[in-house]
């Protein structure tokens, strides 16, 4: 994307790792459709660690862009819908620990 600089800080937040291992992600392309509706897509995710980005590869790309505001290629607005699931187990994980 032009425009856009290397950045200092990435991380995959499928796998949690920040060089360029690949990560499986499985998931519903809308949370606007009812789950049950929908057919499961499959993804590749990881970092291109020359640029700092996020690459997310194998997607239905218009159910992912939001409307009004989403660009075909930019996935921000959908970051929170894609990696729910990951982001919710790493939650548990870090408030289950104690902090000393």
């Amino acid at each position: 994307m032009p425009g856009w600089t290397k950045s200092s800080i990435a991380i995959n937040p499928v796998n949690w790792s920040t060089d360029n291992t690949r990560a499986l992600l499985v998931t519903e392309p809308s949370p606007i459709l009812p789950v049950a509706e929908q057919k499961k897509d499959t993804m590749t995710v990881h970092l291109d660690t020359a640029s700092g980005l996020l690459i997310v590869e194998g997607y239905t790309a218009q159910d992912y862009i939001l409307p009004l505001l989403g660009v075909e290629g930019n996935y921000h607005t959908r970051e929170i819908w894609l990696y729910r699931d990951q982001l919710r187990e790493n939650m548990a994980l870090r408030a289950s620990r104690k902090i000393k």
